[in-house]
């Protein structure tokens, strides 16, 4: 066996087992009863912090039929790569809903690590019916938000979503996550909402 494929072959799997564990420890199932305050807590003060960035958000959140803040995204890749998250879903009015997860594997032209906040809007009730039955599908590009008040654009919708990210450590070129890795689960067992 060539010795430069192997070694490619063994980069690649060091990068993808540690990657593929971490995604199946992010599944669909809500987040443990004692980490609930805290994600919740950190959600309300990331829907401000991206209101503050970005002009007419308040209005688009208004608008919009539900969103999803999650708090902390690891993404990285090195030709294998993926993304893992928790979230809290809310309607416009500030009500918990529910929890969302986001977890993905892919191949591809990659290179880097880090970790991101990101606010999901979904723009109408058919939107979040496809993601309550787990069946968004299609991709999504998420717009980078600047730290400065008022420094960011808006967020266009895209397959009945529109995204937000503000990155919180290392570096990576780019967003864009595909639809059907995002899941919900209500916040009680049975909960049509």
């Amino acid at each position: 066996m060539n010795h430069t494929r192997f070694r490619r072959f063994g980069l690649a799997s060091l990068v993808a087992l540690p990657l593929g564990a971490t995604l199946v420890a992010c599944d669909a199932t809500p987040p443990k009863e004692e980490d609930r305050a805290g994600l919740l807590s950190e959600s309300a003060d990331l829907r401000n912090e991206f209101e503050a960035a970005v002009p007419g958000l308040n209005n688009q959140i208004a608008q919009s039929a539900a969103y999803v803040v999650f708090p902390d995204v690891g993404q990285a890749g090195f030709i294998v790569g993926g993304q893992g998250g928790r979230g809290a879903v809310y309607r416009p009015s500030g009500q918990h809903i529910g929890w969302a997860t986001l977890s993905t594997a892919n191949i591809g032209l990659q290179a880097g690590v880090q970790n991101y906040s990101m606010l999901m809007l979904f723009q109408d009730e058919a939107a979040v019916s496809r993601f309550r039955d787990n069946q968004l599908s299609g991709n999504a590009n998420s717009v980078a938000v600047a730290g400065d008040a008022g420094g960011s654009a808006m967020s266009k919708f895209d397959n009945g979503v529109a995204a937000y990210h503000k990155t919180r450590g290392g570096l990576m070129a780019g967003l864009q996550f595909g639809l059907d890795s995002i899941k919900y689960s209500p916040e009680f067992p049975g909960d049509p909402r």
